[in-house]
Protein backbone atom coordinates (compact mmCIF):
# COMPACT_ATOMS: atom_id res chain seq x y z
CA UNK A 1 0.00 0.00 0.00
CA UNK A 2 1.08 3.22 -1.00
CA UNK A 3 3.04 4.91 2.48
CA UNK A 4 2.00 8.59 1.46
CA UNK A 5 5.38 9.38 2.31
CA UNK A 6 6.53 13.10 1.94
CA UNK A 7 9.38 12.45 -0.66
CA UNK A 8 6.89 11.60 -3.88
CA UNK A 9 3.36 11.31 -3.67
CA UNK A 10 0.79 9.76 -6.82
CA UNK A 11 2.73 11.12 -9.32
CA UNK A 12 6.42 10.86 -8.15
CA UNK A 13 8.98 7.75 -8.63
CA UNK A 14 9.77 5.37 -6.25
CA UNK A 15 13.25 4.35 -5.18
CA UNK A 16 13.62 1.05 -3.04
CA UNK A 17 16.70 0.83 -1.24
CA UNK A 18 16.64 -2.73 0.03
CA UNK A 19 19.05 -3.51 3.54
CA UNK A 20 18.22 -7.63 4.48
CA UNK A 21 19.15 -10.97 3.23
CA UNK A 22 21.77 -13.02 5.31
CA UNK A 23 23.05 -9.97 6.72
CA UNK A 24 21.64 -7.11 8.21
CA UNK A 25 22.86 -4.18 10.88
CA UNK A 26 25.09 -2.16 7.89
CA UNK A 27 24.37 1.34 8.80
CA UNK A 28 27.56 2.11 7.42
CA UNK A 29 27.21 0.89 4.39
CA UNK A 30 23.73 1.50 4.03
CA UNK A 31 24.50 5.16 4.74
CA UNK A 32 27.53 5.41 1.95
CA UNK A 33 24.42 4.22 -0.62
CA UNK A 34 21.52 6.86 0.40
CA UNK A 35 24.13 9.31 0.83
CA UNK A 36 25.37 9.26 -3.18
CA UNK A 37 22.17 8.58 -4.28
CA UNK A 38 20.03 11.48 -2.43
CA UNK A 39 21.64 14.38 -4.83
CA UNK A 40 19.99 18.08 -5.46
CA UNK A 41 18.23 16.95 -8.84
CA UNK A 42 16.50 14.10 -7.53
CA UNK A 43 15.11 15.76 -4.74
CA UNK A 44 13.91 18.96 -7.12
CA UNK A 45 12.13 16.55 -8.95
CA UNK A 46 10.46 14.77 -5.67
CA UNK A 47 11.55 11.51 -6.10
CA UNK A 48 11.18 9.43 -3.22
CA UNK A 49 13.27 7.33 -1.31
CA UNK A 50 12.41 4.08 0.08
CA UNK A 51 14.47 2.69 2.62
CA UNK A 52 13.43 -1.14 3.90
CA UNK A 53 15.76 -1.95 6.98
CA UNK A 54 15.16 -5.40 7.40
CA UNK A 55 15.79 -6.34 11.04
CA UNK A 56 18.52 -4.01 11.66
CA UNK A 57 18.87 -3.25 15.44
CA UNK A 58 22.06 -1.43 15.17
CA UNK A 59 20.64 2.62 14.79
CA UNK A 60 20.51 3.04 11.19
CA UNK A 61 16.44 4.67 11.51
CA UNK A 62 18.27 7.01 13.59
CA UNK A 63 21.17 7.43 10.76
CA UNK A 64 18.84 8.12 8.50
CA UNK A 65 16.63 10.52 10.46
CA UNK A 66 19.61 12.39 10.73
CA UNK A 67 20.45 12.45 7.40
CA UNK A 68 20.10 15.62 4.93
CA UNK A 69 16.99 16.07 3.52
CA UNK A 70 16.06 13.26 5.63
CA UNK A 71 11.79 14.30 5.16
CA UNK A 72 12.57 12.64 1.51
CA UNK A 73 12.95 9.34 2.62
CA UNK A 74 10.30 6.73 3.62
CA UNK A 75 11.40 3.63 6.23
CA UNK A 76 9.95 1.03 6.51
CA UNK A 77 11.09 -1.83 9.00
CA UNK A 78 10.41 -5.35 9.40
CA UNK A 79 11.68 -8.54 10.78
CA UNK A 80 14.67 -10.01 9.26
CA UNK A 81 12.63 -11.54 5.90
CA UNK A 82 15.58 -11.47 3.25
CA UNK A 83 15.78 -9.63 0.34
CA UNK A 84 13.53 -10.22 -1.41
CA UNK A 85 10.54 -9.35 1.43
CA UNK A 86 12.73 -6.11 1.74
CA UNK A 87 12.17 -5.55 -2.37
CA UNK A 88 8.49 -6.48 -2.49
CA UNK A 89 7.86 -4.33 0.84
CA UNK A 90 9.94 -0.95 -0.66
CA UNK A 91 7.48 -1.95 -4.09
CA UNK A 92 4.44 -1.88 -1.75
CA UNK A 93 5.17 1.18 0.10
CA UNK A 94 6.33 3.54 -2.95
CA UNK A 95 3.85 6.23 -4.33
CA UNK A 96 5.66 6.37 -7.53
CA UNK A 97 4.98 5.30 -10.99
CA UNK A 98 8.87 3.27 -11.55
CA UNK A 99 10.49 1.40 -8.88
CA UNK A 100 14.38 1.87 -8.78
CA UNK A 101 16.11 -1.10 -6.78
CA UNK A 102 19.05 -0.63 -4.95
CA UNK A 103 21.79 -2.74 -2.37
CA UNK A 104 23.50 -1.10 0.59
CA UNK A 105 26.80 -1.77 -0.77
CA UNK A 106 26.54 -0.15 -3.90
CA UNK A 107 27.68 3.67 -4.35
CA UNK A 108 25.41 5.51 -6.87
CA UNK A 109 27.19 7.77 -9.74
CA UNK A 110 25.88 11.05 -10.20
CA UNK A 111 22.44 11.40 -11.64
CA UNK A 112 21.42 7.76 -11.15
CA UNK A 113 17.66 7.76 -10.60
CA UNK A 114 16.94 10.96 -13.15
CA UNK A 115 18.44 8.89 -15.55
CA UNK A 116 16.58 6.02 -14.79
CA UNK A 117 13.86 7.78 -14.88
CA UNK A 118 14.70 9.48 -18.40
CA UNK A 119 15.05 6.19 -19.39
CA UNK A 120 11.70 5.26 -18.74
CA UNK A 121 10.45 8.34 -20.62
CA UNK A 122 11.41 7.07 -24.11
CA UNK A 123 8.45 4.23 -23.14
CA UNK A 124 10.30 1.65 -24.95
CA UNK A 125 11.63 -0.83 -21.57
CA UNK A 126 9.79 -1.70 -19.40
CA UNK A 127 12.71 -3.01 -17.41
CA UNK A 128 15.61 -0.94 -17.22
CA UNK A 129 19.51 -2.21 -16.01
CA UNK A 130 22.19 -0.32 -15.68
CA UNK A 131 26.05 -1.09 -15.02
CA UNK A 132 27.26 -2.29 -12.24
CA UNK A 133 31.10 -1.03 -12.07
CA UNK A 134 33.57 -1.05 -8.97
CA UNK A 135 34.32 0.70 -6.04
CA UNK A 136 37.59 0.51 -3.55
CA UNK A 137 35.88 1.01 0.21
CA UNK A 138 39.00 0.11 2.62
CA UNK A 139 40.95 -1.14 0.93
CA UNK A 140 39.60 -4.23 0.03
CA UNK A 141 38.58 -5.30 -3.35
CA UNK A 142 35.51 -5.28 -4.78
CA UNK A 143 33.43 -8.44 -5.72
CA UNK A 144 33.02 -7.06 -9.00
CA UNK A 145 36.81 -6.38 -9.54
CA UNK A 146 37.19 -9.89 -9.76
CA UNK A 147 35.49 -10.30 -12.85
CA UNK A 148 37.69 -9.62 -16.35
CA UNK A 149 37.05 -5.44 -16.91
CA UNK A 150 37.60 -5.83 -20.14
CA UNK A 151 34.78 -8.57 -20.62
CA UNK A 152 32.58 -6.27 -18.96
CA UNK A 153 33.37 -3.28 -21.08
CA UNK A 154 32.92 -5.56 -24.05
CA UNK A 155 29.97 -6.94 -22.62
CA UNK A 156 28.29 -2.92 -22.42
CA UNK A 157 29.99 -1.77 -25.60
CA UNK A 158 27.97 -4.74 -27.55
CA UNK A 159 24.24 -4.11 -26.18
CA UNK A 160 25.76 -0.25 -27.07
CA UNK A 161 25.84 -1.13 -30.37
CA UNK A 162 22.83 -3.21 -30.25
CA UNK A 163 20.13 -2.60 -27.58
CA UNK A 164 18.21 -5.31 -28.20
CA UNK A 165 18.69 -7.76 -25.60
CA UNK A 166 18.47 -11.64 -24.19
CA UNK A 167 17.47 -13.41 -21.40
CA UNK A 168 19.18 -14.20 -19.39
CA UNK A 169 22.13 -13.71 -21.15
CA UNK A 170 22.86 -9.71 -21.08
CA UNK A 171 20.00 -8.71 -18.77
CA UNK A 172 19.09 -8.79 -14.96
CA UNK A 173 16.40 -8.15 -12.77
CA UNK A 174 18.29 -6.67 -9.39
CA UNK A 175 20.08 -3.89 -8.28
CA UNK A 176 20.67 -0.69 -9.94
CA UNK A 177 17.09 -2.08 -12.06
CA UNK A 178 14.36 -0.25 -12.62
CA UNK A 179 10.55 -1.10 -13.70
CA UNK A 180 7.19 0.42 -13.47
CA UNK A 181 5.44 -0.61 -10.52
CA UNK A 182 2.00 -1.69 -11.70
CA UNK A 183 4.27 -4.23 -13.99
CA UNK A 184 5.71 -5.27 -11.09
CA UNK A 185 3.13 -6.04 -9.00
CA UNK A 186 0.81 -7.40 -11.51
CA UNK A 187 3.76 -10.28 -11.97
CA UNK A 188 3.90 -10.88 -8.35
CA UNK A 189 6.92 -9.06 -7.20
CA UNK A 190 10.08 -11.46 -5.82
CA UNK A 191 9.33 -14.76 -4.82
CA UNK A 192 10.05 -14.40 -1.39
CA UNK A 193 8.75 -17.83 0.21
CA UNK A 194 10.90 -20.01 -2.38
CA UNK A 195 13.86 -17.44 -2.40
CA UNK A 196 13.76 -15.47 0.58
CA UNK A 197 17.82 -14.78 0.84
CA UNK A 198 19.20 -15.45 -2.71
CA UNK A 199 18.48 -16.76 -6.26
CA UNK A 200 15.26 -14.57 -5.75
CA UNK A 201 16.06 -12.85 -9.56
CA UNK A 202 16.29 -15.05 -11.83
CA UNK A 203 12.93 -16.34 -11.35
CA UNK A 204 11.22 -13.07 -11.34
CA UNK A 205 12.89 -12.31 -14.56
CA UNK A 206 11.94 -15.65 -16.35
CA UNK A 207 8.49 -14.16 -15.34
CA UNK A 208 8.96 -10.68 -16.69
CA UNK A 209 10.03 -12.19 -19.91
CA UNK A 210 6.59 -14.85 -20.19
CA UNK A 211 4.55 -11.53 -19.97
CA UNK A 212 6.29 -9.86 -22.40
CA UNK A 213 8.65 -6.97 -20.73
CA UNK A 214 10.92 -5.60 -22.74
CA UNK A 215 14.57 -4.76 -20.83
CA UNK A 216 17.26 -2.49 -21.96
CA UNK A 217 20.77 -1.21 -20.30
CA UNK A 218 21.35 1.83 -18.96
CA UNK A 219 24.84 2.95 -20.44
CA UNK A 220 24.73 6.33 -17.77
CA UNK A 221 23.06 4.74 -14.94
CA UNK A 222 25.96 3.38 -12.98
CA UNK A 223 26.37 1.96 -10.04
CA UNK A 224 29.61 0.58 -7.94
CA UNK A 225 29.70 -2.28 -5.86
CA UNK A 226 31.77 -1.60 -2.83
CA UNK A 227 32.29 -5.21 -2.01
CA UNK A 228 30.95 -5.15 1.62
CA UNK A 229 28.89 -8.73 1.99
Amino acid sequence: MCSGGTGGGPGGQGVAVSVGGAICNRGGALQRCVGSLMEPGMLAAGIEVVVVLDGSIDGSREMLAGLPHSNALVVVEQENLGAAAARNAGAHAACGTILLFLDDDLVCAPGLALGHLAAHAKGEATVVFGQMRSAVSAGRQALAEQEDPDSLDDHYARLERNPQTRWPEDAWIGPNCSIRRDIFLDCGGFDAGRFPRRMEEPGFGRRLCGQGSVFRIGHRQVTGDTGVR
